[in-house]
């Protein structure tokens, strides 16, 4: 079961960048000159993101209060196979290298560098992660930044369930983690991690935005709104703010178990947006989560402190 959690914990870091998820409604009004946001990428180009997650989780349980301080890094390259003449590009993510450190008053600290710890005995959330590194899936995105189509998920799953050795619960956990990460959840990561892009040309000063609600069990219900900060010779700045909550149909079942949240909470940070490409190359956003979990009768007020970077590599 500690296998599954760590699996579970870095997967979630991930999903959780996901509240940088960008809708398409216009707004607002500037001066100057006009731009038109898309990607502008080619057959052959490559692009290498390290996205890090450092998180501060306080749990109350009891009258006790438990905190967890955790950074995952994952160095994901994503080659462009093809592009159609309508602009639909096909690309191929591969996860290069994980690394992760916990730490808790139970465990103390922990780490695991794929790069480095490739032999001997692996602490017990770090294992599944090395299933991740060599592992690849590959999308299609349009050119206003809209993720049509994820294939291979199937392949990523079962190379970490290979590696965390799930056991007698395996298939329960299987289908828990296949609810909770499949298609739609990745799919809304991959939105995060690219940008969907206003539809008309912007100036500075120019908002845009909307509410969306994010794949997966999580129930997660994002509204941002994104503003046009300056126009750079090589990139565009862009602010946002956001806020975020959990759906009331959301909850997940972890091994049979149900988990319902009730979450809220605000974000803000800024992206650097590639003139020539349209890709990120740059974002840092924080986010401040408080609510509670309840499960089998017990309410467990949490909070959540996260910082959400992308950079490159």
């Amino acid at each position: 079961m500690k296998k599954y959690y760590s699996a579970l914990l870095l997967l979630a870091s991930l999903m959780l960048w996901v509240g940088c998820k960008q809708g398409t409604e216009g707004g607002g009004s500037g001066t100057g000159e006009k731009v038109t946001l898309q990607l502008n990428i080619k057959q052959g180009d490559v692009f290498k993101q390290l996205s890090r997650t450092t998180q501060a989780i306080e749990q109350k349980m009891m009258g006790m209060s438990t905190k967890i301080n955790q950074t995952n890094e994952t160095y994901l390259k994503q080659e462009v196979l093809a592009v159609s003449p309508e602009g639909v590009a096909d690309l191929r993510v591969t996860y290069e290298r994980v690394t992760s450190s916990t730490e808790s008053p139970q465990t103390g600290l922990q780490k695991y560098d794929s790069q480095k710890d490739t032999t001997g005995d692996l602490p017990a959330f770090a294992i599944g992660y090395g299933g991740l590194v060599g592992a690849s899936f590959e999308y299609s995105i349009e050119k206003n930044g809209t993720v049509k189509e994820v294939r291979g998920i199937d392949s990523l799953m079962n190379r970490i369930f290979g590696k965390a050795g799930l056991g007698e619960m395996g298939d329960e956990i299987r289908s828990s983690m296949k609810e909770m990460f499949g298609e739609k959840s990745i799919t809304s990561m991959l939105q995060g991690m690219s940008a969907q892009y206003p539809p008309a040309q912007i100036t500075v000063g120019d908002t845009w935005g909307g509410e969306n609600k994010l794949g997966g069990q999580f129930g997660m219900i994002v509204s941002n709104t994104f503003k046009l900060e300056s126009i750079e010779a090589d990139k565009y700045i862009v602010s946002t703010t956001g806020k975020i909550s959990t759906d009331s149909e959301g909850g997940m079942k972890v091994a049979g178990i149900k988990i319902d949240y009730n979450m809220n909470g605000e974000s803000d940070g800024s992206l650097e947006i590639d003139r020539k490409s349209g890709m990120i190359s740059k974002s840092k956003i924080t986010q401040k989560i408080t609510g509670s979990m309840t499960t089998m009768g017990m309410n467990v007020p949490m909070s959540i402190d996260q910082t959400v970077e992308v950079l490159p590599y």
